[in-house]
């Protein structure tokens, strides 16, 4: 009766969570709106653009470079450990690019090429990331004298690839989380393919030891360099805002493959985050619904192995299995019986019998947190902008891979490789 009771407490604890973080998400995404200053201090002659490139595709990396030239922007491109043809491309528009001789990683690369940053902002770019003239403007108009750093509105370049649909809809649904817990003060991650920073805010912690190779429990580690740089914004008293209306396009993952790789980085970053938050003891500054969240969603995988595992054990020692048994229904499922609809029949007027406290509880713990994701998926919808209802039912697909992703990061993610790029 002790351990039932255990069963109980945990199924229930664990609903709660699920339908309050859908709630909550749903409710405070669909209501951020952040504070806008359309007269700033910041013209766009302020900002330079740093670029780390390692052998991205040069057509795609020439357009990008071309969308930089179009707004007037300064430019400082990167080779990390990769020259030609990437420096005539970025002199033909009058950048400056500086070439590592060896790789060294993206936080190598930012370190080197902000040394060179005189502007009074800097804006860091992927290479493989568009811009225009007006995300650049919008940019401008979040940076209000409490903001640190401004992350632009991450969409993907339009593909025939089901892969464009699967990554558009995962970063829909990273923007409906950052939403909700941008309305408290800050988000909780700007994406490093586009975020504008203050550069004498960022720079000292971009040249640093720390950040050129950062350590946990003293084994060097190489992790999110965008997220580190959020934390380290909203930790020196600075907001960190979500431009939700500063559009930016990327390019999607070229395969289901590629995706994988990629949501498996940026989780195996999560969990690292997460515990040089907790070990540092400065998760609790960034607010209860931020941390409600990150200890939420780096906890599921765990909890949800635990909830199937509960749930199994409470059908094989429940009165309905022994009834199931007793009656041969389940020998005649085993032995191949075709006669399905009696079946089921059986099983439901079983399932009747069994006490209407364990039917309540059965009902709470699974149908529940099924009903609270519909508002999510109705949230989730308005934010995708293109073929809603191709890119929401392909989309699910990233919810299958990053579940799988999850589990496959928390038993690796001491591992080094954090590229996305094979190439």
């Amino acid at each position: 009766m002790l351990i039932l009771g255990a069963h109980v407490m945990f199924l229930m604890s664990s609903t709660a969570l699920t339908i309050t973080y859908f709630i909550l998400t749903t409710y405070y995404g669909l209501k951020y709106k952040p504070k806008r200053c359309n007269n700033t201090n910041f013209t766009k002659s302020d900002i330079t653009v740093l670029i780390p490139v390692y052998k991205e595709d040069v057509r795609l990396f020439e357009q990008v470079i071309e969308s930089i030239a179009r707004i007037g922007l300064k430019l400082i491109v990167v080779g990390d450990g990769v020259d030609e043809p990437y420096r005539s491309i970025v002199k033909k528009h009058e950048g400056l690019f500086i070439s590592l001789k060896k790789r060294s990683g993206k936080r190598v690369a930012l370190s080197e090429g902000i040394k060179y940053v005189t502007t009074k902002l800097v804006l860091l770019l992927d290479s493989d990331t568009i811009i225009s003239k007006d995300s650049i403007e919008k940019l401008l108009n979040y940076m209000t004298e409490d903001v640190g750093g401004v992350g632009a509105n991450i969409r993907m370049i339009k593909s025939k690839k089901w892969s464009y649909y699967y990554a558009e809809f995962f970063e829909s649904m990273s923007e409906l989380v950052n939403r909700a817990v941008n309305y408290f003060g800050s988000a909780i991650i700007l994406s490093g393919q586009c975020v504008l920073y203050r550069t004498d805010l960022i720079k000292p912690y971009v040249l640093s030891e720390e950040f050129r190779n950062p350590r946990i429990f003293g084994r060097k580690m190489i992790l999110s360099d965008d997220r580190d740089l959020t934390e380290y914004v909203i930790i020196k008293g600075y907001k960190a805002v979500k431009a939700i209306d500063a559009i930016v396009y990327t390019k999607p993952p070229n395969d289901v493959m590629a995706f994988a790789k990629q949501v498996t980085r940026w989780t195996r970053a999560n969990y690292l985050i997460f515990i040089k938050e907790i070990k540092e003891g400065v998760i609790n500054k960034r607010g209860l619904i931020y941390s409600f969240n990150v200890t939420y969603l780096n906890m599921l995988p765990l909890l949800s192995i635990l909830f199937l595992f509960l749930d199994i054990h409470s059908i094989l020692n429940s009165h309905l299995f022994e009834r199931i048994v007793e009656k041969g229904i389940l020998n005649v499922l085993l032995t191949g019986g075709t006669n399905l609809s009696l079946i089921s029949v059986k099983i439901f007027e079983h399932f009747l019998r069994l006490r209407p406290s364990l039917i309540a509880i059965l009902i709470i713990t699974h149908i529940l947190p099924t009903i609270s994701i519909i508002p999510f998926s109705y949230a989730l919808a308005k934010l995708i902008m293109r073929e809603k209802l191709k890119t929401f039912l392909i989309g699910t697909i990233a919810l299958v891979i990053q579940y799988f992703a999850s589990f496959y990061a928390l038993l690796t993610f001491w591992k080094q490789n954090w590229s996305s790029r094979d190439s």
